[in-house]
Parts: structure tokens; C-alpha cells; sequence
């Protein structure tokens, strides 16, 4: 009797289309990340502006390194012929690619704003950003040897090569699928005006030729007059993203695709695993963009 006397919720609306596009945006889920701290700026973040560095063991020395989590890496695609997959053996080698394919988390993880430049200062003359990754912690797996953590010197441009790697073995693993799939990923243009009559964009995929203007590939976008929605794309210059190696082979491994290079629009339909790509490919670009100076003159 008292379940059938209990008042009942009414049935939730139907989503419109704004929220059911607000829960497919990645940059959406990408601000809606738990808050973390950067160590080396104090500054607090969604997490996936953040780079997470766990502390692992030399497998020679047994010394304390910090080595890159497994949180950017949780979209990685299947083993692919990807010339640069094979890294030389040794801890900051072993143990950043066999992490992603683990979710178990090391006792001591830490953060640090994914900014090439900002790793690129944690071993250069300001040692302060470094020391500042361990900080005041205490516990018992904080330990006078743990506190003399390594961080390998070109670990900027080893996280570069990863994520670089990544975002090409996603997108060929992408374009390599059924003709009904690759046509709800990728749609070719001829120019740019034939952007704004692609469905479900997401971003534009580009790969300049000789006699294509250069651009600012920090933060291009592209505005499409009249668009309710997905009016302003990203656009992302896969040379600058990517490198040449990288999208040399984009283009060998995914030639329908990428062979022609041109513009191609990834889009953007109710896909997680297309969500994380696209995430990815904003967090390269991200990764990659050069310092601001902030300073005003008077």
C-alpha cells in the first residue's frame, strides 16, 4: 500500500537540441573535468589542462622518476605500423607506453599544466618549477629519496612525440573503417566555403600544400555565417600538430583520407570515442602554443 500511495516523479522532458549538443561538445566535457592544481604555478584547473606524472622506479637503478600518467593516454588506439611506436628501451621509455594501456594508479601522482614550454622550464635554470612537483606532501610514501625524483631533460618533446603518436594512430584507425563509418567521420572540401554545408562539424583537419597561405596555427578557427550551431570550427594544421613524419605517414596509412591533404572536416556525432578525438587533437594544439607575455608597457 505505501509503494502505491507514494508520490511518483514526473517523466524528465525531452532534451533539446541545445543540451543534447552541450553533452556531445567535447570542449564542454573537457572544462567539466574534476579541478586539479598544477604544481609548478599553484594554479587550479580542470584536469585535462592538467599532465599527470606518477612516480615510478628506474628498472636498473630502482631511482625515484616521474613519468607521464595514464589520463592522456586513455583513448589510445590499437597497436598500428606507426614508424615512430618504437621508442629506446629505458624508464623514460618502458615506463610511459606500457602505462597506457593500465589504469593503475602509482602512490605519488602529480600535476602539471600540459604546456611544452612550462616542462621545458622545469629542467632548464628554474629548478624551483621542479622542486615544486613534490612540494609539502607528506604520508608514508614520501621519503627523503622519493623527494629527489628524476625528470628526464626532454621530457617536453618526449610527451610531444606521444601525443603526436597517438593522434595519428586515432585518426587512421578511424579512417580505415567501414565506407559508412569513415563518411560519418571525415568529409573532404574543396575549399573553405563548402565547410558551412558539411553536417555535425566538428573541426577542420588541414594539411597545407606549397602554395597555401600560411596561417597562425595557434588557435585558428573558422567563422560560418548563419550557423545556429557549430558556427565557429577549430581548425587544426596538421603539419604544425603533427610534424612532418607524422603526417607523412598519416597521409601513407590513410590515403582516401589525408593522401590529397587539403582540408577535411572531422565530424562530430554521438560518439564518445569521436569525443576523445577531438579532445586530443585540442590538447596537442594547446600543448604546443607558445608562451604569452603578459607584461604591459607603461
Amino acid at each position: 500500500m505505501s509503494a502505491r500511495r507514494r508520490q511518483t516523479k514526473r517523466r524528465p522532458a525531452s532534451s533539446g537540441r541545445f543540451r543534447k549538443k552541450l553533452l556531445n561538445n567535447p570542449y564542454a566535457q573537457a572544462l567539466a573535468s574534476p579541478m586539479r592544481t598544477c604544481s609548478a604555478t599553484h594554479t587550479k584547473l580542470p584536469r585535462y589542462f592538467l599532465q599527470d606524472f606518477e612516480m615510478v622506479r628506474h628498472p636498473e637503478t630502482g631511482k625515484p622518476w616521474f613519468a607521464p600518467g595514464p589520463l592522456s593516454f586513455d583513448s589510445s588506439a590499437a597497436p598500428s605500423n606507426n614508424p615512430d611506436a618504437i621508442t629506446q628501451p629505458g624508464p623514460e621509455s618502458t615506463e610511459t607506453t606500457t602505462r597506457r594501456h593500465s589504469r593503475a594508479r602509482a602512490p605519488i601522482t602529480v600535476y602539471a599544466t600540459c604546456r611544452k614550454s612550462l616542462l621545458d622550464l622545469m629542467n632548464s635554470s628554474h629548478r624551483k618549477f621542479l622542486g615544486s612537483m613534490i612540494g609539502p606532501r607528506g604520508g608514508m610514501a614520501m621519503t627523503t629519496e622519493t623527494r629527489e625524483a628524476i625528470l628526464r631533460k626532454d621530457m617536453g618533446d618526449v610527451l610531444l612525440s606521444m601525443l603526436r603518436r597517438q593522434a595519428s594512430d586515432l585518426l587512421v584507425e578511424r579512417a580505415n573503417q567501414s565506407p559508412d563509418s569513415v563518411a560519418r567521420s571525415f568529409q573532404r572540401c574543396d575549399n573553405w566555403e563548402d565547410i558551412g554545408k558539411v553536417t555535425a562539424r566538428g573541426c577542420v583537419l588541414w594539411i597545407p600544400g606549397s602554395k597555401d597561405n600560411a596561417t597562425n596555427p595557434s588557435y585558428a578557427t573558422y567563422d560560418i555565417e548563419g550557423a545556429r550551431y557549430d558556427g565557429k570550427v577549430a581548425v587544426h594544421d596538421l603539419v604544425y600538430l603533427l610534424g612532418d613524419a607524422q603526417v607523412s605517414w598519416l597521409r601513407k596509412a590513410a590515403p582516401d583520407t589525408f593522401g590529397d591533404g587539403g582540408i577535411v572536416v572531422l565530424r562530430l556525432h554521438h560518439s564518445r570515442r569521436m569525443a576523445k578525438i577531438h579532445m586530443l587533437l585540442w590538447r596537442l594544439q594547446g600543448y604546443l602554443a607558445p608562451p604569452i607575455d603578459e607584461t604591459v608597457a607603461v
